[in-house]
């Protein structure tokens, strides 16, 4: 009895060195390890236990069981363990340009944990110059996608101190390709009104037909 309980425990043992050097063989080193109490899986929605993120490159290259993790596999290994890790949040609208400084907002953003947000616009191209500082590490703050100056009529939702265009289907077309050619990421085009005009009357919107669709189909040719 005891012979064949030597046995299984030996063979679990190799098991578990095998599983370990498996990875090892497979994976470069990685530059850290980040233990964690638990961690967020988004595919499933459900919590893992214990599992060591490896990091390389600043990108996540696997997720072992804290069971099969061997100190040898990172650089330098950060204890999380009395946390729960969860992906970085994406905020899909902001505007880093209203408020306050946008190193400050940027910084708010990135302790809240944001990862990656999407400026969807400014007066000016000097919010995707300041985008290209975020993104290079210059400035602290979560990954930006800029939209560089809003696109909307004269005296709309999006007019902000003489942003509004007046003017035909064509100086649609060229704020466009000025955001554009100065960097954006995405064109912010302001179609409806205020919310709650847009909500009491959801049919209603203040760009004219022929110009909405010179607007799209430059934006499409960008």
């Amino acid at each position: 009895m005891r012979s064949t309980m030597w046995r299984a425990t030996f063979f679990a043992t190799l098991l578990a060195s095998a599983s370990a050097a498996a990875f090892t063989v497979r994976q470069p080193r990685a530059h850290y390890a980040i233990q964690t109490g638990r961690i967020l899986d988004p595919r499933t929605g459900q919590f893992e236990q214990g599992t060591v993120l490896l990091i390389r490159g600043g990108k996540i290259v696997d997720a072992v069981p804290g069971a099969q993790f061997r100190e040898g596999l990172a650089d330098s290994v950060i204890d999380l363990r009395h946390f729960t890790v969860l992906p970085g949040l994406i905020d899909a609208h902001v505007h880093l340009a209203i408020g306050g400084p946008v190193a400050q907002t940027a910084l708010a953003d990135l302790r809240a944990g944001f990862t990656t947000v999407v400026d969807l616009g400014a007066r000016t191209l000097r919010l995707v110059r300041i985008r290209d500082s975020i993104n290079a590490g210059m400035i602290q703050g979560p990954r930006v996608l800029a939209a560089g100056m809003w696109v909307g009529i004269k005296g709309g939702v999006c007019e902000f101190n003489g942003l509004g265009i007046e003017g035909t289907a064509d100086a649609f077309r060229a704020r466009i390709r000025e955001n554009v050619q100065g960097g954006a990421d995405v064109i912010k085009l302001c179609v409806s009104g205020w919310p709650n005009e847009a909500y009491s009357n959801p049919q209603k919107y203040e760009i004219p037909d022929v110009v909405l669709i010179a607007a799209v189909d430059e934006s499409r040719k960008a």
